[in-house]
């Protein structure tokens, strides 16, 4: 039973990372396309997270910026809003309290100061208001790296660690705006 369960649950994942690329596209000539990314990957449909906060790391010039967050409490729509609805979608961004706090943050880089990373990221998730967190890395272009803060809404939900660093990864083609 829980095998059948676990591959409808892989299935709707994969299914919606299937069809991002797509709605990147239709977004193009929007400046905060990470922000609709983030909210699609952290939805029911996909990753199902309670919260998750998505920063750039960048070591050359010693700083980590919040990007984007995501907060199931602020967010009771359906996330086929992000897509369908942009002018909808971006009025709650612009209202989202929890994006606003994530977007404030400047630290200094963890990737920079490696012996400080666990340390760093725990200041960072605590002034979030993260509970269980997890933290998710990745390299993205010209020696930056993605950081992705997040508390899985299921933490027995298992099937996320197999396709999050490759659905994350979509942020790396998102401006940095």
């Amino acid at each position: 039973m829980e095998g059948k369960s676990s591959r409808g649950r892989e299935q709707m994942i994969l299914e919606s990372l299937s069809m991002l690329p797509k709605h990147m596209l239709s977004l193009r000539d929007r400046d905060n396309v990470s922000h609709f990314l983030l909210h699609a990957l952290s939805g029911e449909r996909c990753f199902n997270f309670n919260k998750a906060a998505y920063f750039v790391d960048n070591p050359d010039f010693h700083c980590l910026r919040g990007i984007a967050g995501f907060f199931k409490e602020e967010d009771q729509k359906s996330h086929d809003h992000v897509w369908h609805t942009p002018e909808n979608f971006q009025d709650h961004i612009q209202h989202s309290m929890f994006n606003k706090l994530v977007r404030d943050i400047m630290h200094e880089s963890i990737k920079a100061k490696a012996v400080a990373h666990e340390q760093g990221m725990q200041d960072i998730a605590q002034a979030l208001g993260f509970n269980n967190y997890n933290v998710c890395s990745w390299d993205m272009l010209h020696d930056n790296h993605g950081v992705l803060v997040y508390e899985k809404a299921d933490p027995q939900d298992d099937v996320v660690e197999n396709y999050l660093l490759n659905g994350m990864s979509l942020l790396s083609f998102c401006p940095l705006f």
